[in-house]
C-alpha cells in the first residue's frame, strides 16, 4: 500500500529514523527481508514445477505401465462402452470411463471405432 508518494510502509520505517546510522541499519533489515521473501518464493515456484513436473511423468508411466491382459475378439454391435460394461459388472470398483481409457490406451485406439473381428487386448483389474 503505497503512501501517495510512491514509498511501501515497510520502506517508510527508514525515514522516523533521525539517525543516518540508524537509518542505514532499518534499511538494510528490510532490504535483507525483502531479499530472502523474494529468495523463498523462487524456492516455492521451483519447487511447485518440480512437483507438476513430477506428477505429469509419473502419470505418463502409469499410462504406460504394462497390464495383465487377455485377448477379446470384438464382435457385431460391440462398442468400447459395452466392453467396459461388462469388465465393470464383473468388478463394481472399477470405473467405465477409466476402462475405455485402458482399452483405448492399450490397443492404441485414438477415436472410439472398432470393428467386428478385431482382437483388443483387456485389462485384467484385480480387487486387492
Amino acid at each position: 500500500f503505497p503512501d501517495g508518494c510512491g514509498r511501501s510502509p515497510s520502506l517508510l520505517l527508514v525515514y522516523y529514523n533521525k539517525n543516518v546510522k540508524e537509518r542505514t541499519f532499518v534499511f538494510e533489515v528490510i532490504y535483507i527481508k525483502i531479499e530472502k521473501v523474494k529468495e523463498m518464493i523462487k524456492n516455492i515456484v521451483l519447487l511447485l514445477i518440480i512437483i507438476f513436473l513430477i506428477k505429469t511423468f509419473a502419470s505418463y508411466q502409469l499410462a504406460k505401465s504394462e497390464y495383465k491382459t487377455y485377448d477379446y475378439v470384438v464382435t457385431q454391435n460391440d462398442t468400447l462402452w459395452s466392453i467396459a460394461c461388462k469388465i465393470c459388472n464383473d468388478n463394481e470398483d472399477l470405473n467405465i470411463k477409466n476402462v475405455i481409457i485402458d482399452i483405448s490406451n492399450i490397443n492404441e485406439i485414438e477415436d472410439s471405432t472398432i470393428y467386428c473381428g478385431q482382437t483388443l487386448k483387456l485389462p485384467i483389474y484385480i480387487k486387492i
